[in-house]
């Protein structure tokens, strides 16, 4: 072996990204990722947060599972799902309502108050873009299509192209 190889690494690659941010040992890399994303939308600073399993396993036969990239709770008890995608799969809107609808839903157990649902969050950090619009971050939430009142905060999905 003439020349030394050296192996490249992308940070949104799902291995390396999680060897960065979704360790326990390195939660305050992640918590510093949140904080520059979510403060910029006007959310509080995230003081602490709890990693969490990644997998939402189907609760019925024949329904299809989960395996989040990263998951977190906050100090707040919001639910926070970190994606990062470099391949334009052409299903990243569905997958994360997906995704976002099941972290939502598994926070109550069986007579449970509806009351007791926290925020959930989720950030899909992307390598391409799949819309017209040159912004680097957008924030979708439950708005009327006409007032543009929002229904409730408890929802959110925010996208970044890189």
């Amino acid at each position: 072996m003439g020349k030394e190889e050296t192996l490249k690494f992308r940070l949104l690659n799902d291995v390396a990204f999680h060897f960065v941010f979704g360790r326990a040992s390195r939660k305050y890399n992640l918590l510093n990722l949140l904080n520059a994303i979510l403060t910029k939308s006007g959310q509080e600073p995230i003081r602490d947060l709890e990693l969490q399993e990644t997998t939402l396993d189907a609760e019925i036969v024949g329904l299809k599972s989960c395996r989040l990239d990263i998951r977190a709770i906050t100090s707040k008890n919001h639910h926070i799902n970190v994606e990062v995608q470099i391949m334009n799969r052409h299903d990243m809107e569905k997958r994360s309502l997906y995704y976002s609808s099941r972290l939502y839903t598994t926070q109550l157990n069986k007579g449970e108050d509806y009351r007791e649902l926290n925020k959930t969050i989720a950030i899909n950090i992307l390598d391409f873009s799949r819309f017209t619009s040159t912004k680097f971050h957008s924030i979708y939430k439950l708005l009327e299509i006409e007032t543009g009142e929002q229904l409730t905060d408890a929802l959110e999905i925010q996208r970044r192209t890189l």
